[in-house]
């Protein structure tokens, strides 16, 4: 299907730089090596959670979910906010609510950080079997879902604060850059045009997100070393 669309039709494997076989014995050689390092040198738990992460998005994604549904992205996407979880997991051993709220921010980002870009590229996707959003239930539809989510990722980015997770200096980034993104989801209702400006300030606004929670944390702590 990647040849069918000008924004994959360039990639490895679209232009046999790269063989199938190559590809899956390479894959499973790093999923098995990784696998025993993991759990050699970290925990249960850790090793665990990736292999289940890792299963889900090359198999209950890829395989599955992605060409039967459009929800592919919004189930699909659990396997891409896992990554708080397992670094937490590997470095604690086990889980608290801590690292579920970050893999909740990630979760409800994803759809509308990617269905702008399918938006972008909506005649690509309708060559494909590929059942995206804006090609299934048409532009209109997928708008509002990513104003939807845009909420969400809103609502969600204010629980590490309200939870006492993170002071003020995280507040203070998280609120302009929400206000931000929803104005730019707002512009995308009435131009379909700013479609990959929302695309691009979403990459912007996870960064930014986590770099706020990594600079908040580091102050709390060298507020309470100090004292």
């Amino acid at each position: 299907e990647d040849k069918k669309m000008a924004r994959t039709k360039n990639r490895p494997l679209a232009v046999h730089a790269l063989t199938v076989n190559t590809t899956r014995y390479f894959a499973a050689s790093t999923i098995v090596l990784s696998t025993i390092i993991l759990y050699k040198f970290n925990n249960l738990l850790a090793t665990s959670l990736t292999i289940a992460t890792t299963i889900g998005y090359s198999i209950f994604y890829t395989r599955w979910l992605k060409p039967t549904t459009p929800q592919n992205i919004v189930i699909g996407g659990l396997s891409g906010s896992m990554p708080p979880l397992l670094g937490w997991t590997a470095i604690t051993g086990h889980i608290t609510v801590e690292p579920l709220l970050l893999v909740l921010i990630i979760f409800v980002w994803t759809p509308a950080h990617f269905w702008p870009l399918a938006i972008e590229h909506a005649q690509d996707y309708a060559k494909t079997k590929w059942p995206m959003l804006p090609v299934t239930h048409g532009i209109a539809f997928t708008k509002i879902a990513i104003l939807s989510y845009a909420a969400l990722t809103t609502i969600s980015s204010l629980l590490p604060f309200c939870l006492k997770m993170t002071g003020s200096l995280y507040l203070a980034a998280i609120i302009p850059l929400n206000l931000r993104w929803l104005h730019l989801c707002l512009q995308l209702w009435h131009d379909n045009r700013k479609a990959m400006s929302v695309f691009k300030f979403s990459i912007v606004y996870i960064i930014i997100t986590f770099a706020a929670l990594l600079l908040d944390h580091q102050s709390i702590y060298h507020a309470q070393y100090q004292l």
